[in-house]
């Protein structure tokens, strides 16, 4: 009879004192999957924990986001000398001051520089810019010239193409060899004008530019 009390699965009194103590990370551990290879690293004692990814936000001129209080002046929020200031803007102005970094475009430079920004000592880390949907239109291309420009240091640099600005982010990327010329859409509508209507030509175009799929759109309509 001593035997089974011991042995029994059935807890006794003591065992079924209640603890209403929850322990998180032990309750993780316990419930945590290893995939076949993460375990195979840590078999091998591989490093599970590589560079850290750091994503990059990046906004249009005078765009930055401005985090304030609901009982904050408003005119007092917009006085303040840091409200220009963001980690974009701080980048383009730390690339006038660090000239060995001129060949450097966006994603990179976090591999030697952190923060507001100073340079890094230890530890690696990836960079990563935000996802832009092309429906948004300059950001889009602002995003396709940080992957291609290199040390830019105003917003002019980032829009200019062999010493010249372009007025729009757009054009400058069309400039790189960046975007397609579309030709392939003026053949198609300059075929569908032997046989369509005014009326379906123009929804051809309608559609093309819902499409989001032309690179220059004022070059199609002189084309056209």
């Amino acid at each position: 009879m001593l035997w089974y009390l011991k042995s029994s699965v059935v807890p006794t009194n003591n065992e079924c004192e209640t603890n209403d103590a929850v322990h998180e990370i032990a309750e993780y551990y316990d419930c945590r999957y290893l995939s076949a290879c993460e375990a195979s690293l840590r078999i091998f004692k591989y490093d599970v924990h590589c560079s850290s990814v750091v994503r990059l936000s990046f906004h249009l001129p005078n765009r930055q986001h401005i985090v304030y209080g609901e009982d904050d002046d408003i005119d007092d929020v917009l006085d303040k000398s840091s409200i220009a200031a963001s980690k974009f803007t701080s980048w383009m102005e730390c690339m006038q001051l660090i000239v060995k970094h001129e060949n450097l475009h966006m994603l990179n430079f976090l591999q030697s520089l952190f923060g507001f920004w100073k340079r890094r000592k230890v530890g690696k880390v990836i960079g990563r810019i935000h996802s832009v949907s092309p429906n948004l239109g300059k950001a889009y291309f602002l995003r396709i010239l940080l992957n291609k420009v290199k040390g830019p240091t105003s917003f002019d640099e980032i829009r200019t193409v062999n010493g010249e600005t372009y007025s729009s982010f757009g054009d400058a990327c069309y400039a790189h060899g960046l975007l397609d010329d579309d030709k392939e859409y003026i053949d198609a509508i300059k075929e569908a004008s032997h046989f369509g209507s005014g009326f379906y030509l123009r929804f051809l175009y309608a559609t093309l530019l819902m499409c989001n799929s032309l690179s220059k759109l004022e070059a199609i309509w002189e084309n056209t």
